[in-house]
């Protein structure tokens, strides 16, 4: 057996964590870290409340019509900061969002399904981080996931948006490894 991975994931990565979560449980893990992240998928879920950037271009992000689509995306990204982001930032996330089929992005935003019980089976640490001022996942979501996962630990970041990565690199960065370097040191003591 290799060392203990930490998941890390961002916006609808947090669904793919519950995923994960529901298949293999958190055995293997040394710890989770949900980013900005929704934790569940489905119209009045807690765990997927949106905001109003993600709400402004949901029914243009999802066709099949590339033009109409690359300007949903752009729209979006210009909603996802709240500082100004390089250029080559933005291009990047909106190249990689075209990237998926439309077909995909369509299905994986129908998806439904509550994350309540598999949060609450958490045992490992777990950090819940969220921009303040998200206008993509809804800043509730966070509170929601910290709520149902035992012992969670929930870090805001103040006048920042969906992407605390980009926007407070930094701390952000320090964030995640002084995360990093106390969950392996847990999950060492544990054996």
């Amino acid at each position: 057996m290799g060392r203990p991975a930490i998941l890390v994931g961002w916006s609808y990565g947090g669904a793919v964590i519950t995923d994960y979560l529901r298949a293999f449980g958190d055995t293997d893990l040394a710890g989770i870290v949900f980013v900005g992240a929704s934790t569940e998928v489905g119209r009045d879920r807690p765990g997927a409340r949106t905001g109003s950037a993600m709400r402004a271009v949901m029914p243009y992000v999802l066709l099949e019509d590339l033009d109409v689509a690359a300007r949903g995306f752009t729209e979006f990204v210009r909603g996802m900061s709240e500082t100004h982001l390089p250029g080559v930032v933005s291009q990047r996330v909106v190249g990689d969002a075209l990237r998926v089929p439309w077909q995909v992005r369509r299905a994986v935003l129908r998806r439904d399904f509550d994350s309540s019980g598999v949060l609450a089976l958490i045992t490992v640490p777990t950090l819940v981080a969220h921009g303040r001022l998200d206008a993509v996942i809804d800043p509730l979501a966070a509170e929601y996931a910290h709520g149902k996962i035992p012992g969670a630990q929930l870090r805001w970041f103040e006048k920042v948006g969906h992407m605390p990565f980009a926007e407070r690199t930094e701390e952000f960065d320090e964030m995640l490894l002084e995360f990093a370097s106390q969950a392996f040191a847990q999950k060492e003591a544990d054996k």
